[in-house]
Parts: structure tokens; C-alpha cells; sequence
């Protein structure tokens, strides 16, 4: 189970299961991506993380009615995160399967990270 907030509107999403989901088409995230990947699970460290803009799940919702909804680009990727953490997938894991740089943000500054 997950909490999610989109736009201020909460979901919660109990057993989720994905239906369909697009897979990204290149090895490198866009140029025009500018979004970096965070986790509070790992405070002030971020990734492009190469994720579908695309993902359909079957969940329940919290009064156990069963929903199908459809999730496109910036909340496809939240979906596919909370996902990863019910199968025990971190961020950081797909950092290293995509051999993404890592960056720590620290007051101003961001520096690059191994490893």
C-alpha cells in the first residue's frame, strides 16, 4: 500500500497490480528531461532515472473497491517508484542498472556521486 498526491488529490492504492506499461525507448534520459529522481528514503540524493511515461495498474482503493486508472509521464513515474518499493526496489538500483550519475544535493551546492 502507497499514498500518493496528485495535484492535491490523494489516492491510496492497496495491492497494486501493473496491467500495461511503456517502456522507455532510449538508454539516456532527454535532453528536454530535466527531471531528476529523489527518494526520501535516501534525503538529498537524485538521478535521471529512465522510467515509462506510461503505466495502467489494477488497485484497491481504501474503501476495497477495485480500480483500474491509467497514469501518464511525471505520475507514471511515481506510480512505477511506489511500485518498485513494494517489490523492495530503490531508486538507487536502477541508478546502478542504467549506470545513471548520482548527485547529492547539500545547501546550494549538487556534486556528482560514485557508487
Amino acid at each position: 500500500m502507497f499514498v500518493v498526491d496528485f495535484e492535491n488529490l490523494k489516492k491510496v492504492v492497496i495491492n497494486p497490480v501493473i496491467l500495461d506499461q511503456h517502456q522507455p525507448k532510449t538508454k539516456v534520459p532527454s535532453k528536454r528531461s530535466k527531471l531528476l529522481e529523489g527518494c526520501l528514503s535516501l534525503p538529498n540524493y537524485y538521478s535521471p532515472i529512465r522510467r515509462g511515461n506510461y503505466i495502467k495498474i489494477k488497485y484497491l482503493d481504501i474503501d476495497g473497491k477495485e480500480v483500474i486508472e491509467d497514469f501518464h509521464n511525471f505520475n507514471a513515474q511515481v506510480i512505477q517508484h511506489e511500485i518498485d518499493h513494494l517489490n523492495g526496489v530503490l531508486f538507487v538500483d536502477h541508478v546502478l542498472k542504467q549506470n545513471s550519475p548520482l548527485y547529492k544535493f547539500s545547501g546550494d551546492d549538487w556534486e556528482e556521486v560514485d557508487l
